[in-house]
């Protein structure tokens, strides 16, 4: 599966970039967008992919430029002198489920009760964090489907068939219709910070004049 997205570039050089499913259609397009209101009118072109695809593609030279969840336990075992990164944003993984007629969650994961689960499967990225949540908190839950993609749960959950963790930003549309809505309290939520990685061996300029423009946008914001 792979999203395009092809601007024209002053620079005459186009971005490779890699970036999570849930990024590239949830982040991506507003972050460029902002960027080219600031004036920088990269041209990029946009594979959406696993984090360790993504990884592999910087290792090789096949991108320019992954944005992906920062992983404070595994790092996506890439070396900071070698794959510096700079801090995005942030969002946060949320428990969520269809509404019955009444407007209601159909399920609460506070009550007690075992829920039917839509699951993240073995090795997928975002489900490495939930996991750990849903061990530490002891959930009763049966496992009703498993996906690695958080956009597939998202849809599972949309036909009322279980609870599924995902990123805010794959959800901020369909809450705000309440077709989802947010199904725990605080202590179920599990926090995400979004990164952009770049290979310190690649000299492409636009890289360069991003990652510059990028540095300098951080440094202000930490002042203010």
């Amino acid at each position: 599966m792979r999203h395009l997205h092809h601007l024209e570039g002053q620079q005459g050089e186009v971005l490779q970039v890699a970036a999570a499913h849930s990024l590239a259609l949830g982040f991506f397009p507003g972050w460029v967008a902002g960027l080219r209101r600031e004036g920088l009118n990269l041209a990029t072109r946009l594979v959406a992919a696993n984090v360790g695809d993504a990884v592999h593609l910087l290792r090789e030279g096949g991108c320019d430029l992954i944005i992906a969840y920062y992983d404070p336990d595994a790092a996506l075992q890439l070396d900071p002198e070698l794959f510096p990164s700079l801090h995005l944003g942030r969002t946060e993984m949320l428990p969520v489920c269809a509404t019955g007629e009444d407007g209601r969650a159909l399920y609460d994961i506070d009550s007690g009760q075992s829920v039917p689960l839509l699951a993240y499967s073995a090795g997928a990225f975002l489900g490495r964090s939930v996991n750990l949540l849903l061990r530490q908190r002891a959930l009763r839950s049966t496992t009703v489907y498993e996906t690695a993609m958080a956009d597939s749960l998202k849809s599972m959950a949309l036909q009322g068939l279980g609870i599924a963790w995902v990123p805010r930003l794959s959800v901020c549309s369909e809450l705000e219709r309440g077709e989802l809505v947010v199904c725990g309290g605080e202590q179920w939520r599990v926090p995400l910070e979004i990164r952009l990685y770049r290979c310190a061996l690649m000299r492409k300029g636009a890289v360069r004049l991003l990652w510059r423009r990028l540095d300098e946008r951080a440094r202000t914001a930490s002042e203010v």
